[in-house]
């Protein structure tokens, strides 16, 4: 029979070890933690420039449609979301525009929602796109923008 001495001793090293592991996960959180600040600084920088793309594209949206639609930016440290809510006697139109980014701060997504209610239609009603944030192609991001209200306004 093993010797109670030898297994408190071996229960010590176990919890011994534990600190340690603890202590390294602990270092790597924070490490983690200060690279995704890091990363979040950038696409916040990244956020501050595509308007360059979208703007244009919006407001040619807008004047298209003139008294006929309400536009609501929303703009927070982390993402950017334009509503607008179009006037119609057929159904309720809101159309979503929004760009954020994934939860490790590593892409630029950009969703676009449709809603119509009551929906008398098919419709394409989501659209989702991603781009690694060190590799942004304002080309690829504009043409995806102008693919989404093309769409918007053949429904």
């Amino acid at each position: 029979m093993a010797n109670v001495d030898t297994l408190l001793k071996r229960i010590d090293a176990e919890f011994a070890s534990l600190q340690g592991r603890i202590k390294q996960a602990q270092g790597e959180q924070l490490q983690e933690h200060q690279a995704r600040q890091q990363r979040l600084a950038a696409f916040e920088k990244l956020l501050a420039e595509l308007p360059e793309v979208w703007k244009p594209r919006f407001e040619a949206l807008i004047e298209k449609f003139g008294d006929r639609v309400k536009v609501t930016p929303q703009v927070t440290s982390s993402s950017r979301e334009a509503t607008l809510d179009f006037q119609s006697d057929l159904a309720r139109i809101r159309l979503r525009l929004s760009a954020s980014t994934d939860h490790d701060v590593r892409k630029l997504v950009l969703d676009y929602n449709l809603e119509i209610v009551p929906i008398l239609m098919h419709f394409d009603s989501h659209q989702h796109a991603e781009w690694p944030i060190e590799a942004i192609d304002k080309q690829a991001v504009a043409n995806w923008i102008d693919d989404r209200l093309v769409s918007f306004v053949k429904t």
